[in-house]
């Protein structure tokens, strides 16, 4: 009976560490990558444990300016490993780009790495410079053929990809037609 006792132990313990070793993922569908002062962010965001949908309860979203300071922050529920949000962009907003992450309990912004971060951009017309931005320091650039391969002797379309190599924030894509 104790050896029972003794081993229905470990094997709770073990079930705890394990649980507490698996990562939640994120993505996030938004409405467009560009925005305008005074526009509305939508987006909905995909939490995976383990390939499934997570079990959390809720999921933290905030919005960043480019000096990274937080403009608004929001606490969503989430049903069956998915949630809905949106926020109001301001009027008065001077950035050129905004970051929103996502985030759980689990999963604490201060670990960029396992957070969910994006780059959008914000279009301010005359006033915005994009050659005079400051851009990372180290970016990583990709370029991937539709489909996955170019095809000789046809139009391909190639969609080019770029990465901040320190925070894996991802800068929108750029699609180049023939």
């Amino acid at each position: 009976m104790m050896y029972r006792t003794l081993l229905l132990c470990c094997f709770c313990v073990s079930a705890i560490f394990l649980k507490a070793q698996q990562a939640e993922t994120f993505h996030a569908h938004l409405n467009k990558e560009m925005y305008l002062p005074g526009e509305t962010i939508w987006f909905k965001a995909y939490i995976f444990n383990n390939n499934l949908p997570s079990e959390t309860s809720s999921i933290f979203a905030g919005l960043y300016d480019e000096k990274g300071k937080l403009l608004q922050s929001k606490q969503l529920p989430v049903f069956m490993g998915t949630s809905e949000g949106s926020f109001e962009i301001a009027d008065s907003i001077a950035s050129s780009y905004l970051y929103l992450n996502l985030f759980t309990k689990n999963t604490l912004p201060e670990n960029r790495s396992k957070t969910y971060n994006k780059i959008l951009g914000l279009y301010q017309g005359s006033k915005t410079n994009v050659l005079t931005n400051k851009l990372p320091e180290k970016v990583m650039v990709n370029a991937v053929a539709e489909g996955g391969n170019l095809v000789a002797q046809m139009p391909n379309l190639i969609f080019i990809n770029a990465y901040n190599a320190n925070e894996a924030l991802y800068l929108p894509a750029l699609r180049l037609k023939p």
